[in-house]
């Protein structure tokens, strides 16, 4: 099985994003032993940046999937202002940037793809993911949901192009983190619940382990 799992780099005023740092963990734990039999695991932090130019978490996301050729992708995203971990079922053909992107793009409301369905639903088993990643951490009082709502950032327009390229070559999941408690302190809760990213990862494990036994 050939998995390929991606972060975002900090934006919105933080100088960290919990995407990244479970994507550095989680290659860090496969590196000094695999998380699963058979299991090649690939990954790469995107830019926060829109559109399809060099430089662009799209551009970056196609050129990693056509050297790695997965069976899967796994991207992880930062949503500060919730308080769970949730499964993304549904992605949407809308950019629309309530915040500038890191390239200083804002945009009221356009496409991801111009004539593309407006919307796609992945196509993963996402019950039995829920169920893993549920049980890796209930321990620790930290709560896993489903989501028909990935907003209209960069997270769901690399969602959305995933599934659109997918065309049955690979399954596309996006997993939304809160935010860490140490960005917390510095932009406040947002509305969120803070999580420390050693959570995140244990979720994140749970979620490659059980697709990678699929």
């Amino acid at each position: 099985m050939r998995i390929l799992i991606s972060g975002f780099e900090p934006f919105g005023g933080s100088n960290n994003n919990p995407s990244e740092g479970v994507v550095r963990s989680v290659l860090a734990s496969q590196a000094r032993r695999p998380l699963a039999r058979e299991l090649s695991l690939f990954g790469t932090i995107l830019p926060v940046v829109g559109g399809t130019r060099p430089g662009s978490a799209r551009h970056t996301m196609r050129r990693c999937i056509t050297d790695a050729q997965p069976n899967a992708v796994i991207c992880f995203g930062e949503a500060a202002s919730r308080a769970t971990i949730c499964i993304e079922r549904v992605a949407f053909n809308e950019r629309s940037y309530r915040i500038a992107d890191n390239g200083g793009v804002r945009i009221a409301s356009a496409p991801v793809i111009r004539g593309a369905p407006s919307l796609l639903r992945s196509t993963a088993s996402h019950e039995g993911m829920l169920r893993a990643m549920r049980a890796a951490v209930r321990a620790h009082g930290v709560a896993v949901r489903m989501s028909d709502d990935a907003g209209r950032f960069l997270c769901n327009e690399v969602l959305f192009d995933c599934l659109h390229r997918a065309r049955g070559a690979y399954t596309a999941v996006f997993i939304h983190l809160p935010q860490t408690p140490a960005q917390a302190r510095v932009r406040g809760t947002l509305g969120g619940q803070p999580l420390p990213l050693a959570w995140s990862v244990r979720a994140a494990i749970a979620a490659i382990r059980w697709i990678a036994a699929r």
